[in-house]
């Protein structure tokens, strides 16, 4: 279908048009998915949709808002950004759990709605970790933690939760269920740790480091983790996550790779076992800290008096 964008860059259509991204032709506007597939029924998560072709400006040249998106019985919402590639929104609440196919807007009024079949979006009632118990372990796995989390009262006969310690997650046990409020409950789980691989650093809010840190400028810069405040003088990075800006300025725990100082924090959450990705949506409440085990690699002198009394140096790492 031809058409011509506005000065906003927003395609305008003389008809209401539906456009699913499986039969497009090249140039025009798509999406492809939703990042993160799902969040708390609270509301207020920032939505990524992946696309192509979409419009670099958020209003039309009359200065109406003219990118949207549509979560179905949940809401449309207005997008907070947009470009060529991404569209982002915050999800809006919902009441109950729910599946929602989530669509983009374009237009003022409405020309143009894109779909896609992976554009699912799956809303599920919020968890909040009240503790866990311990707090630290090997880097080899294997501890038994016990989390207590509360939520809204959820069905004993399908009770799946996950437990994800960083990026990696282990199936929770029910251990225990008590009564705290009309309708919501105190749940105890255990999770036995995963070994300690893919650890990301942290930023001293907990807030997983990225890799696609940015300086003010745009340039790119890899080298170490940064979360330096925008009024710093310093000349540091700024990452390039909505959801690490605002609260959650600060350093990171090491410039250098945690698993090469031997001890090493990931911060531990909880969601549904149906959940399709660890996706952080606040800043993180509880960590659990990885530590490598004291290593002896040599020891001189290898002999003493049988009186003692001997100096002996041990070399090895981890100490």
């Amino acid at each position: 279908t031809a058409f011509e964008p506005d000065e906003g860059g927003v395609p305008i259509f003389p008809e209401p048009v539906a456009h699913s991204s499986n039969t497009v032709s090249e140039g025009t506007p798509q999406i492809f998915n939703v990042f993160p597939d799902w969040a708390w029924h609270t509301g207020g998560t920032v939505v990524q949709v992946h696309g192509a072709n979409l419009p670099t400006e958020l209003t039309n040249h009359r200065g109406e808002d003219a990118v949207h998106c549509d979560f179905g019985v949940a809401g449309v919402v207005k997008a907070i950004s947009t470009s060529p590639e991404r569209v982002e929104c915050a999800a809006p609440p919902v009441t109950v759990a729910m599946e929602v196919k989530v669509s983009v807007l374009l237009g003022a009024p409405f020309k143009l709605h894109l779909s896609h079949a992976d554009a699912e979006f799956r809303y599920f009632h919020r968890f909040h970790l009240a503790q866990i118990t311990p707090s630290l372990g090997t880097a080899s796995g294997g501890t038994d933690v016990t989390l207590t989390l509360t939520t809204q009262k959820l069905p004993s006969t399908n009770f799946e939760i996950d437990c994800a310690f960083g990026l990696n997650r282990v199936r929770a046990t029910l251990i225990q269920v008590a009564a705290i409020a009309s309708g919501f409950r105190s749940y105890t789980v255990r999770c036995q740790t995963p070994a300690a691989v893919n650890i990301p650093r942290l930023t001293a809010a907990g807030c997983m480091c990225k890799k696609n840190w940015f300086l003010p400028n745009g340039s790119r810069c890899d080298s170490f983790c940064c979360n330096l405040d925008p009024h710093s003088q310093d000349q540091g990075c700024y990452v390039n996550d909505p959801q690490c800006q605002g609260a959650d300025w600060g350093y990171c725990d090491s410039p250098y790779e945690s698993i090469a100082v031997g001890s090493y924090p990931v911060c531990v959450r909880v969601m549904p076992s149906s959940a399709a990705s660890v996706s952080e949506f606040e800043p993180c409440q509880h960590k659990f800290m990885y530590i490598t085990s004291p290593r002896a690699d040599t020891v001189y002198p290898r002999s003493g008096p049988i009186d003692g009394g001997t100096n002996v140096t041990v070399h090895g790492a981890f100490f």
